[in-house]
């Protein structure tokens, strides 16, 4: 989901074009101007406010995991369960003595692993309910010069300075 309504990779492309071209050098490939756009929409996003980036979905839980693989999680944030409330997540060795914990009966708890999540529900929690997964999302790169970039418009200025950094310093240019 791109956040600009505005910018397409063309107009950042057309931009590294015209560097390149100023430059005297050889014509970039389209591939080769889309990861330079990726990139520097990439460092953008690294210092962007993650809220920008932030979504809650309803995932399933199915023999006490929940797998997360298909939304491009950058990093989870919480995970609440409609019946037992916000899932307490836990570090794998804490995640392996909770059933030896008698004061961990009455929640549910999670370790990551991977892609997923392993649950533990106390005997004396109630069964699971609908779970909803907080997380920041990874940024959408453009795999075409018609895409929007997923970057909010205002932060267009950062993506033209940051592109046009990378293309000099490729192209060994002061």
């Amino acid at each position: 989901m791109a956040l600009s309504k505005q910018y397409t990779a063309r107009i950042v492309a057309d931009m590294i074009r015209g560097v390149v071209k100023a430059l005297g050098e050889e014509e970039l490939q389209p591939l080769e101007v889309l990861s330079y756009v990726n990139l520097a929409q990439q460092m953008v996003y690294n210092e962007a406010p993650k809220e920008l980036y932030t979504k809650s979905e309803t995932v399933s839980e199915s023999s006490d995991t929940i797998d997360f693989s298909t939304l491009e999680v950058d990093t989870p944030i919480k995970l609440v369960d409609s019946v037992n409330g916000t899932v307490d997540r836990k570090g794998l060795l804490e995640f392996e003595e909770l059933a030896d914990d008698p004061s961990k009966r009455k929640r549910v708890y999670a370790t990551q692993i991977g892609e997923s999540f392993s649950l533990f529900k106390g005997d004396e929690a109630s069964a699971y309910g609908t779970f909803t997964f907080t997380f920041v999302r990874k940024i959408t790169p453009c795999s075409a010069e018609t895409d929007y970039l997923d970057i909010e418009d205002k932060y267009i200025n950062k993506v033209f300075t940051i592109a046009k950094e990378l293309v000099r310093e490729q192209l060994g240019a002061k």
